[in-house]
C-alpha cells in the first residue's frame, strides 16, 4: 500500500491547472481591453455621425421635417465611415440610422425630434477578431455604440474646455484639420504662438467655473478635466469676453490633458484678424468649435515642453433662425444627448 502516499505526480497537475487558469486571465484581459479601446473608436463614430446628422435636420422642438431626414441620413453615414475601428474603416454596412422623439431612444424626459446611429461590429456586420481568447474556442467579439442628437438653441453653451485659439479666416476650418490647442514652447521659438507669453489657456467667469474656484492653475486644471460647469444654467456665449491666463501652466495642463486625448472637446475662437497682445486681458469669443484631441505632445526640446494638437469636427452653431423662444442669436447647435 506504499503507492498510495505517493503524490510526485500531483504537482504536475496543480502547475497545468495553474497555467490553464493564467493564460484565462491573460485572455480576458488582453482581449477585454481590446474590446474597449474598440467601443470607444466605435462611439467616436456614432458622436460623430450622430452629430453630423443633427445638423441637417429641419425642425423645431418636436416638429419635423421629414424631408431633412434623408440627408441627415446620408450625412450620419458619410461622417461615421470617416472613422477606423480596429484597423479598418467603418463601413456603411456597420452603420444604423433612426429618426423619432429622443424619449423612445432611452432619453427620459426629452420629446424634441432626434437622430440615433448605431454603429457595429457584431456577427450581423464584421465582427471583432480577439487575440488570446482563441486558446477557449472564442474568436471573434461584438461591439457596439449608440449615440442620439437632436438641434437645440443656443443660447449659451458648457462643458467647454479653458483654451482658445485663432480662428481661420475664409471658410474657416476644414474638417479634421490639425489645429494646435494648446501651445507649446518651440511654437514659441517657431514664432506661431498667438501673443508673447499665453500659450491659449483661458479663465472663466467663476460662477461657471468647473469647481467654482477664482482663475488660476488650480482653476484652470479642474475646468481642463470637467469643462466649464452647467450648474444654475451657466453658460458662455458667443459675444462674451474672456480673460488669457498667461504662462505656460504645464503642470496642470499635463493633469488635465492627458485624460482629453481621443475625446472631442468644445473650445471658444477669436476672431483671425484679432491682434492679442501680451499680459493678462479680454478676448471676445467669436465662434464655438469642436475638435478631437489627437496628441498630447511631451518633451519637445526641454523637459517641461508641451504641445496639445487637435483635428477640427465642426463649428458649434447651426445657423437655423426659428424664433422659439429663449433661441439667442436665431442660432442652433447639434447636441449630443446620449
Amino acid at each position: 500500500m506504499k503507492y498510495l502516499g505517493d503524490n510526485r505526480g500531483s504537482v504536475a497537475v496543480i502547475v497545468t491547472l495553474t497555467i490553464t487558469a493564467l493564460l484565462g486571465i491573460l485572455a480576458l484581459s488582453v482581449d477585454s481591453g481590446y474590446l474597449f479601446v474598440v467601443r470607444n473608436q466605435l462611439q467616436n463614430a456614432a458622436d460623430a455621425g450622430a452629430l453630423a446628422g443633427a445638423a441637417l435636420l429641419g425642425y423645431a422642438y418636436g416638429v419635423a421635417d421629414g424631408s431633412s431626414e434623408q440627408l441627415a441620413m446620408q450625412e450620419a453615414i458619410d461622417y461615421a465611415t470617416r472613422h477606423l475601428a480596429a484597423d479598418r474603416s467603418v463601413y456603411a454596412t456597420d452603420v444604423a440610422v433612426d429618426f423619432g422623439p429622443a424619449s423612445n431612444f432611452g432619453v427620459a424626459g426629452v420629446n424634441d425630434w432626434a437622430i440615433r446611429v448605431i454603429v457595429r461590429r457584431t456577427s450581423e456586420t464584421t465582427p471583432v477578431d480577439l487575440f488570446f481568447s482563441r486558446i477557449f474556442g472564442r474568436s471573434q467579439g461584438d461591439v457596439v455604440a449608440t449615440a442620439v442628437a437632436r438641434m437645440a438653441p443656443l443660447t449659451g453653451v458648457c462643458e467647454l474646455r479653458p483654451w482658445m485659439v485663432r480662428d481661420k479666416g475664409g471658410n474657416g476650418f476644414e474638417l479634421n484639420e490639425e489645429v494646435t490647442l494648446y501651445y507649446s514652447r518651440s511654437d514659441v521659438k517657431n514664432g506661431t504662438i498667438p501673443a508673447p507669453g499665453w500659450f491659449s489657456p483661458i479663465d472663466f467667469p467663476v460662477e461657471c467655473s468647473a469647481t467654482g474656484k477664482e482663475w488660476g492653475a488650480d482653476a484652470y486644471r479642474d475646468n481642463l478635466l470637467y469643462g466649464s460647469s452647467c450648474d444654475s444654467g451657466c453658460t458662455i456665449n458667443i459675444g462674451d469676453s474672456l480673460w488669457i491666463e498667461p504662462g505656460a501652466m504645464v503642470g496642470p495642463t499635463l493633469q488635465g490633458a492627458e485624460d482629453l486625448l481621443g475625446q472631442t472637446i468644445k473650445i471658444p475662437l477669436f476672431n483671425y484678424d484679432i491682434e492679442v497682445s501680451s499680459g493678462r486681458q479680454q478676448i471676445t469669443i467669436s465662434r464655438l468649435a469642436a475638435f478631437q484631441v489627437t496628441e498630447v505632445l511631451t518633451g519637445l526640446v526641454r523637459v517641461n515642453n508641451v504641445g496639445i494638437r487637435g483635428t477640427f469636427v465642426g463649428y458649434v452653431t447651426g445657423g437655423m433662425s426659428t424664433g422659439v423662444p429663449g433661441a439667442s442669436l436665431g442660432l442652433f447647435i447639434p447636441q449630443l444627448i446620449k
